[in-house]
This record gives structure tokens, C-alpha cells and sequence, in this order.
């Protein structure tokens, strides 16, 4: 049985996509962009969010138009043929494969400061733990979701409430900048950090087709994960910018909730961590196994690859916990640094954007439609022009993907 359970309502999906985009990166993002663009940074943050509209429009159009757990690689199958996704499978096998052990040691960092255990045992522990829930069944593990998010929410809420009371009012203006003094120069400098907050879309996009209305559902889904998202973003970037950091920029939140409860305000920031760190390893846990399916299902994965009795692709999962583990221990052997995966798997993740928007400039046959792709591919090859980004890792993996793509079409003709 290769066929997955159609588990997903709108909330339930909203809330599954909300835990794959909003990753630890919150913590520190907000911070460090009062750090480069002082008192202009929410315009950074606002900026980053009209950029990111067309992005969306793409994948809620894809998603509802073609629901399926191949997410962009299905698009670019659609539209460029086997070999697109070929490619596009191992582009974004390559950004998970390092995204999400690199997250998960985030989490372990956090932890160590509660835990006397290595970072990289405590990132393992969640991988494990995350991992654990998804061999479950898909509703249960959806309603888990969502409750995890909820518990995130209710978290962050509280930690703006406390950023809240921490602010002087009357020093607003100095910490601010009105919007006739804006440079964009000056706004321009974290603009590339700042944006990798908003990906996650192109994962969430392999979920479609577990909702019980794709056409339906997905882009209510899609349009509520958004807005929470950027209420939650932009309300904590004024707090942070607010509050008038003057140092420990890259943990803006522990100094905020130090300056009110002492030493337990560090261990509630690392609390709060931990909740961001495992809800987005679920959330992504889940997404990325229904790409391993999907590639099952294409024959570019021999393993037996099957959907257990629960409706939960237990052997994908598997597959993907066992490859984040071993990512885990050469990170431990120091083969790779948490810097180093972080940015190889934003820059795969930043050429999957385009690819989706390439698909549908070439599927569409509607002008609106094209122009949002236009747009997409526009900001995609300005952000990595800006970023002079390595090509060398996607040259390998798309070289790969293309390669596997002709042996599995040689087997085929053979037979």
C-alpha cells in the first residue's frame, strides 16, 4: 500500500505547516538584525514578507492544483519531465539532510545549558523523539501537532507579553525609525538573513495530498500558516528592536526574560527553544518522509518503501531518522560544522523556490499566474546574486539527480 491517509483539515494543517516554518532561527534572527540595521530592522522584517507573498501564491497554486507528497519535485515532473524531478528530489534531499540535523543540534545547545549532556546526544535525543511520533498514526500525530503548536504560540505569547513590559515607552521614537528616515542601504545589509526565516514553504508543499480536500483546504492551510507567521514575526521583531539591546544580539530573548526573572528566565528561553526546535523536527519529519515515499513510489528508491496499517509511512521515517543521525555523528567527528549546513541547506532551499515558480510559469496558462512566477524567479536570482552563493554543492547534487534520473529510465527500458 503506497496510498497515505487523508488526515488534514484546515487548522490541522495550518498548524503542521506553522511547526515546519518557524524554526530556532527566531530566537536569534531578531536580534541580530538590531545588530546590522538598528533602528530600521522591522522594515527588514516587513520587507521580507511582500517578498515573500509571490512565493507563496506559487506553492498554493501548485499544491491545489497538483496535491501530491512529491511537493516541488511533483511540479517540476509536471512540468519539465522525469528527469526535473530527479533533480529537484536530490536538491532537496541535500537541503533537509543538512537543515534539519543542523536545527536539531540547535536544539541540542539549548538543552545542554538544563542537561550535562553533549549538544550533539541531546539533538540525537530529539531526532529520536520526533522521529517516534511519526511512526504513529498520521491523525494522531497530526492532532499532536497541532497541540505542539498551540504550545508554541501560547509560549512565544508570553514572552512578548514580558518583552512588553520591559520596554520603555517614551525612548520609542529613538529605537524606531519613521518610515520618511528609512535607507535602503542600511535595510539591505540583513535582508538575505531575515528572509531565510520565511522558508519552509517548499516543504510544506509535499503535503497536500493528505488533506481531505486539497483543492480546498490546502490553500486555507497555506494563507492561515502565513498570517500567524507573520503576526508572530513582526510582533516579536518590534519587541526585541523595542527593548533597546545594546549587546547579546544573538540571544536577544534571554536577555529580554533575564532582565525579569534572573537565571530561570535562561532556563525558559531554553524551554521555549526546545518547543520551536521539536515542533519544526516534527513537522519537517513528516514532509520529508512523503518525499522518500515519493521517490519509492517513482522506483528511485528500491527499498521497500510502504505505508504501514496506521496510514503512516513507517519505513520512510525510518529512512530519514537514520540519515539525520548518521549527518549527527559526522558533525560530532567535526567532518562538518552547524554554520556550514545551515547555509548549504538555505541555498538549496532558496533554488527550490524557483524551481516551483519555473513550473508554473511553464504549466499556467493563466497572465496572473505568470506574472506571480515571474516575480518568484525574480527575487529568487536576486537573493542569490546578493549572497554570492557557492554553486558547487547544487552542481553535485543536480549532476546526481540527473544521473540516477537516466539508470532508473535504462532499467526501465531494458525491461
Amino acid at each position: 500500500m503506497t496510498q497515505l491517509k487523508k488526515s488534514l483539515t484546515p487548522m490541522g494543517g495550518a498548524a503542521l505547516m506553522l511547526n515546519i516554518v518557524i524554526g530556532a532561527g527566531l530566537l536569534a534572527l531578531p536580534g541580530l538584525t538590531v545588530k546590522i540595521a538598528g533602528n530600521m530592522a522591522i522594515y527588514v522584517w516587513i520587507i521580507c514578507i511582500i517578498v515573500s507573498l509571490p512565493m507563496l501564491g506559487v506553492f498554493i497554486i501548485m499544491g491545489r492544483r497538483h496535491p501530491n507528497i512529491g511537493g516541488v519535485s511533483h511540479f517540476a515532473k509536471i512540468a519539465f519531465g522525469f528527469h526535473a524531478y530527479t533533480i529537484s528530489s536530490f536538491l532537496f534531499l541535500g537541503a533537509v539532510f543538512l537543515g534539519l540535523p543542523a536545527i536539531a543540534l540547535t536544539g541540542g545547545y539549548y538543552l545542554s545549558a538544563m542537561i550535562p549532556l553533549s549538544p550533539v546526544i541531546l539533538a540525537m535525543g530529539l531526532v529520536l523523539a520526533t522521529g517516534t511520533i511519526n511512526f504513529l498514526s498520521a491523525s494522531i500525530a497530526s492532532r499532536f501537532s497541532a497541540v505542539l503548536a498551540s504550545l508554541l504560540v501560547v509560549a512565544l505569547f508570553f514572552i512578548i507579553i514580558i518583552g512588553l513590559f520591559s520596554i520603555s515607552w517614551s525612548e520609542i521614537d529613538a529605537r524606531i525609525a519613521p518610515p520618511s528616515r528609512i535607507s535602503l542601504d542600511k535595510i539591505s545589509q540583513p535582508l538575505l538573513l531575515v528572509f531565510f526565516a520565511f522558508t519552509g514553504w517548499e516543504v510544506a508543499a509535499g503535503i497536500a495530498e493528505e488533506f481531505k480536500t486539497p483543492k480546498k483546504d490546502f490553500p486555507k492551510a497555506m494563507c492561515l500558516s502565513f498570517f500567524m507567521i507573520c503576526i508572530i514575526y513582526l510582533t516579536i521583531a518590534f519587541v526585541v528592536q523595542a527593548s533597546g539591546l545594546s549587546n547579546t544580539y544573538e540571544a536577544s530573548f534571554v536577555s529580554i526574560v533575564t532582565s525579569k526573572f534572573g537565571i530561570s528566565g535562561g532556563v525558559l528561553t531554553a524551554l521555549v527553544a526546545s518547543v520551536i526546535i521539536f515542533a519544526n523536527l516534527l513537522g519537517a519529519i513528516w514532509a520529508v518522509s512523503r518525499l522518500v515515499l515519493s521517490l519509492g513510489r517513482e522506483r528511485i528508491i528500491t527499498a521497500p518503501l510502504r505505508i504501514s496499517n496506521n496510514g503512516t509511512p513507517a519505513s520512510s521515517v525510518f529512512f530519514v531518522v537514520v540519515i539525520l543521525i548518521f549527518v549527527l555523528m559526522l558533525a560530532w567527528s567535526q567532518w562538518i560544522n552547524l554554520e556550514k549546513m545551515l547555509a548549504l541547506a538555505g541555498q538549496n532551499f532558496l533554488i527550490l523556490y524557483g524551481v516551483a515558480a519555473l513550473s508554473l510559469f511553464k504549466t499556467s496558462n493563466m497572465p496572473q499566474e505568470k506574472m506571480i512566477a515571474i516575480l518568484t524567479i525574480a527575487i529568487v536570482v536576486a537573493v542569490m546574486w546578493w549572497s554570492s552563493s557557492s554553486i558547487y554543492y547544487p552542481t553535485l547534487l543536480i549532476v546526481s539527480g540527473y544521473a540516477v534520473g537516466s539508470i532508473r529510465n535504462w532499467q526501465i527500458a531494458l525491461k
